[in-house]
C-alpha cells in the first residue's frame, strides 16, 4: 500500500510542475497578447496543447493508481478522492505527503485558472475593440444621403476625407 500512495505523490508532483510550466507559459501569453504578437501567440498555442496533454496523460495514471488503492482500501473506485485517501491513510507516514502536494496542487491550479482569466480577458477586449473599429470603418463607408437644389436636382457629395476629418 505504502508503494501505491508514493507512487501517487510522484506523479501528483510531476502533475503539480507540468501545471507550473503551464502557469509560466500562460504569463509569457498574456504578454503576446498584448504586444498583438499572433506569431508568438501561435507558438505559445502549440506548447500549451502539448504541456496540456502531458497533464491529461498523468491524469489518466492517477485515476488507475486511485482505483488501485481503492482497490486495497475496499473503497468503491468512483467514491474516492485525495480527499478521502488522505483522512484513510492518516496514520501512515505518507499522509503528510499526500496533504503537502495536494495543497500544492490546488495552489498552483488555482493560479493557472487567474492567469487564464486574465488572458481570457484581455482577448475579449481586443475583440471588442476589432468590433468596435469594423463598425467604426463601416458607419465611415455607408452611402451619404441624397441632397437637392431648391429647383429639386440631385447634388452629388464625394467623402474625400479618411475616418476622421478635420476642419482647418
Amino acid at each position: 500500500m505504502a508503494g501505491l500512495i508514493t507512487d501517487l505523490i510522484d506523479i501528483l508532483n510531476t502533475a503539480n510542475n507540468s501545471l507550473n510550466d503551464l502557469v509560466e507559459l500562460s504569463k509569457e501569453k498574456t504578454d503576446v497578447i498584448v504586444a498583438n504578437n499572433m506569431q508568438e501567440l501561435q507558438k505559445i498555442t502549440e506548447l500549451e496543447q502539448i504541456l496540456t496533454g502531458r497533464y491529461q496523460k498523468l491524469d489518466r495514471n492517477r485515476e488507475v493508481l486511485m482505483q488501485d488503492i481503492a482497490s486495497v482500501l475496499n473503497i468503491k473506485s468512483d467514491n474516492i478522492t485525495l480527499t478521502i485517501l488522505a483522512d484513510a491513510i492518516k496514520e501512515q507516514k505518507e499522509a503528510s505527503a499526500l496533504l503537502d502536494v495536494m495543497e500544492r496542487l490546488a495552489g498552483t491550479a488555482l493560479a493557472l485558472q487567474e492567469v487564464n482569466d486574465n488572458n481570457r480577458a484581455l482577448v475579449d477586449f481586443s475583440l471588442d475593440y476589432i468590433d468596435f473599429s469594423l463598425n467604426v470603418i463601416r458607419s465611415s463607408q455607408t452611402n451619404e444621403p441624397t441632397l437637392l437644389t431648391p429647383q429639386g436636382e440631385e447634388i452629388t457629395t464625394v467623402n474625400q476625407g479618411g475616418l476622421f476629418d478635420t476642419m482647418q
